[in-house]
């Protein structure tokens, strides 16, 4: 758990969340590090920012930080708390402006690997949400790709040879 956060709440949150892992069997460590909380079991690692106290002056602090976190870990989830309907409201509006320019971001992403022959949008959707980024991507295997999605063995290798081969990406496409 992130340091500068646990310093930030209430002491009998802290001791809950550290009893509650106790009781299953695990432990609390604090370190500084990007998210708030991350939770490890068997390899596989989950992310979660708290932020306890909207504030709409760091709006944009706050969605910059989601989407960093967003690009580190495959699983990511924002707890938000909003004690009054104006900062719901306020969360609400931004939540959807800030939304919308993901949206804008994910549309370039899907541009960009659509433009790999035989990929289609259902393709650059899977590889979006099962790898993320583009330079993501760019370095996964084949194996990765096969283990990760539903694409099939011929999309992998079109993928990771796009990616790796100039004569393959640099070749003119028709479609």
């Amino acid at each position: 758990m992130s340091t500068s956060w646990r310093d930030k709440q209430p002491p009998n949150l802290i001791n809950f969340i550290a009893t509650f892992l106790a009781g299953n069997s695990y432990r609390l460590s604090f370190c500084s590090l990007p998210p708030d909380f991350i939770f490890n079991n068997g390899g596989l690692s989950v992310a979660f920012l708290f932020e306890t106290c909207w504030d709409t002056e760091k709006e944009a602090d706050v969605f910059s930080r989601v989407n960093t976190l967003k690009r580190q870990f495959k699983h990511f989830y924002v707890v938000v708390t909003v004690p009054t309907s104006e900062q719901n409201e306020a969360f609400n509006h931004a939540y959807f402006k800030y939304r919308e320019q993901a949206v804008q971001c994910l549309d370039a992403f899907v541009q960009v690997i659509t433009s790999i022959p035989g990929i289609d949008s259902h393709d650059a959707n899977t590889l979006a949400q099962a790898i993320g980024s583009i330079e993501a991507i760019s370095k996964a295997s084949k194996e990765f790709i096969l283990e990760n999605t539903d694409l099939s063995r011929d999309k992998a290798e079109r993928i990771v040879r796009f990616f790796r081969d100039p004569q393959y990406y640099l070749s003119p496409k028709i479609n």
